[in-house]
């Protein structure tokens, strides 16, 4: 899934990443409306690597409880050989993403 999200860094220098929005999504069934993830997470750099590394709940519903876990994500070296990338130039969803250097 592709997903609009907010980031902010807190006081205590954690990465906080909240969805925003569903923007595109190739899952073999609809997802649930009205349920976000927020990751809670810390930046470092092991072996030249950059990563975020932390926890993740998601919001209750009526429907739904929350759930909780870990999140590990490294940063690809080669961005333009990513699968995501390829796959958002090849839906031309591309256009509205922010990128950073």
């Amino acid at each position: 899934g592709i997903k609009k999200i907010k980031v902010r860094i807190a006081k205590d220098g954690k990465v906080i990443i909240q969805d925003d929005e569903l923007i595109d999504n190739n899952y073999p069934i609809q997802p649930h409306k009205n349920v976000y993830q927020l990751n809670v997470l810390d930046l470092t750099n092991v072996n030249n690597e950059t990563i975020l590394d932390g926890l993740f709940v998601t919001n209750p519903t009526k429907k739904y409880c929350e759930l909780t876990g870990h999140i590990k994500v490294k940063k690809a070296s080669q961005l333009s050989q990513s699968d995501l990338v390829k796959y958002l130039q090849k839906n031309n969803v591309e256009k509205t993403l922010t990128k950073l250097k």
